[in-house]
């Protein structure tokens, strides 16, 4: 449309519009023609890429011009314009694109512009100026540069006694291949083979390679603990080394911890005194200091104790004696408190142990009775035997024996408290007879108890021979022999019940 058609077609449109509505009119055909004008231009533009690489076997900068027409409305681009000589002047179909390259010196350094200036064929005005860039360091050369990175990764805290996790990635950032790499971990050591890629190949410039190991903190490392890597290689082609090292820090957190153990025997004797073993470990992650060790029986045994006391290994033992005294509970219990405090933490960590011992009082009682203490010659009598444990340990292999009728019986165990009774017959003779019985038996210590007791019987004659004549009438005779009996038999029995209470007071 040209101007003149313009002016027209405004006129017309403006004669038929009231005052106002043609103001408000006129302004919006205004906008329209200008939106004819350029519409053209904003419905086709070209597209602009550019890549740069460093060419190490020429030592130039190979650089790729990519320009596209995009175009949407099936029209031809062409360029009528290009601030490269690389790129010529040329059309471009709907949707097409060209790449032209072109080396720079491998001194360039800084931005080198492409700036294009296109036309289309819709006729008009419509021609679009677009640019792009490349940047280059001015480093670009044949000669190799060997390059290597290390990095290294680590948690920032970790309890002690656990593994610390690290990850360590080497990659080749030089120009040239790297051959004999190797990763030195100052905790580790060699870790080459540890990585997801072989290193007795070259490493090729730009492979990245990973390795992840694992470190457990012993007692006596640094905390927080630094640990550093070291990669090194060297060049395929300059044979000159590359180098690089990276660390990373791990704080070690720690929890203290305290383990007392306390032994004792099961049983003593009374009056025997008491050994104990008192045994005091540090169980935490970290050294313990101002470590006390109080006993509810021996008071404070904290004597010899080392201070600090390390981790693990150290165990601290004591091995005092107690003896019983009187008013002491039977069983004795006795409990040991073990303290101290963390070194790092200044946490306090405490344990307690118990053990207990019988205190054995052994003892034992026989008690020996007969049937019949007087008896007529020849008559049979039982004796009675009562064994009883009177003590508060049991009594193993209880012997009963008689100094007379020999050996009475056995009792396998005989329990605190417990009687066991047994009998045994005899045949009384002419003479009075004072038999003594003796019970015995050890407790679980081997400490043998004993006790005895007897008993006494007293036979009684029978008829006997009339005596000879004497000057006394039959009468008087007769009666002297019942005398002179009743004495005998009150002098056997004073004798015998003498020599039972001197036994007795003996025993």
């Amino acid at each position: 449309m040209n101007n003149r058609l313009k002016a027209l077609f405004f006129a017309v449109v403006m004669v038929g519009f009231p005052h106002r509505r043609k103001l408000m009119a006129g302004i919006a055909l205004c906008l329209a023609f200008m939106a004819i004008g350029v519409l053209p231009a904003f419905a086709h533009h070209p597209t602009l890429s550019s890549v740069v690489v460093c060419n190490e076997q020429t030592g130039d900068y190979d650089v790729t011009w990519t320009i596209a027409n995009g175009d949407f409305q099936g029209r031809t681009m062409t360029l009528d314009q290009s601030s490269r000589t690389a790129v010529p002047l040329s059309s471009y179909a709907p949707n097409e694109s060209k790449s032209y390259s072109e080396s720079l010196p491998g001194d360039t350094s800084g931005v080198t512009t492409l700036t294009i200036r296109a036309d289309w064929d819709n006729g008009g005005s419509q021609d679009v100026v677009a640019s792009t860039t490349v940047n280059t360091g001015g480093t670009c050369s044949t000669e190799h540069v060997p390059e290597i990175d290390v990095e290294k990764s680590c948690p920032a805290e970790i309890p002690a006694g656990k593994a610390i996790e690290y990850t360590i990635t080497v990659e080749n950032t030089g120009t040239e291949p790297l051959v004999g790499v190797s990763v030195i971990d100052s905790l580790l050591g060699d870790i080459t083979a540890d990585f997801d890629f072989d290193f007795t190949d070259p490493f090729p410039v730009g492979e990245v390679a990973t390795a992840t190991v694992f470190y457990t903190p012993l007692p006596g490392d640094p905390d927080p603990l630094t640990n550093a890597v070291t990669a090194t290689g060297t060049g395929e082609d300059s044979g000159a080394e590359a180098t690089d090292e990276a660390s990373c820090e791990t704080d070690i957190t720690h929890e203290p911890g305290i383990d007392v153990t306390k032994t004792c025997p099961a049983e003593v004797a009374a009056g025997e005194a008491i050994q104990y073993t008192i045994a005091v470990r540090n169980t935490g992650t970290e050294p313990l200091v101002g470590v006390t060790v109080n006993d509810t029986l021996l008071g404070n045994i904290t004597a010899n104790l080392p201070n600090p006391l390390p981790v693990g290994g150290t165990v601290y033992t004591a091995t005092p004696l107690y003896t019983p005294q009187a008013g002491d509970p039977d069983p004795l219990t006795n409990m040991v408190t073990a303290s101290g405090l963390g070194e790092d933490t200044e946490a306090q960590a405490t344990d307690t142990a118990a053990c207990q011992t019988d205190v054995l009082n052994p003892d034992i009682d026989i008690v020996k009775t007969v049937d019949e203490e007087t008896v007529p010659v020849g008559t049979t009598v039982t004796y009675t035997y009562v064994i009883t444990n009177t003590g508060d340990a049991t009594l193993f292999d209880v012997t009963v024996d008689d100094d007379i009728l020999g050996h009475i019986g056995d009792i396998p165990v005989l329990e605190p408290g417990q009687s066991v009774t047994m009998t045994k017959d005899f045949e009384v003779g002419e003479e009075p007879v004072i038999n003594v019985a003796v019970a015995e038996g050890d407790d679980v210590l081997g400490r043998s108890v004993s006790a005895d007791d007897d008993a006494i019987v007293t036979p009684i004659l029978g008829e006997t021979q009339p005596p000879p004549p004497t000057p006394f009438t039959g009468s008087d005779a007769g009666r002297l022999g019942v005398i002179a009996m009743g004495l005998f038999g009150l002098g056997a029995t004073l004798v015998a019940t003498t020599r039972r209470r001197r036994e007795r007071e003996t025993a």
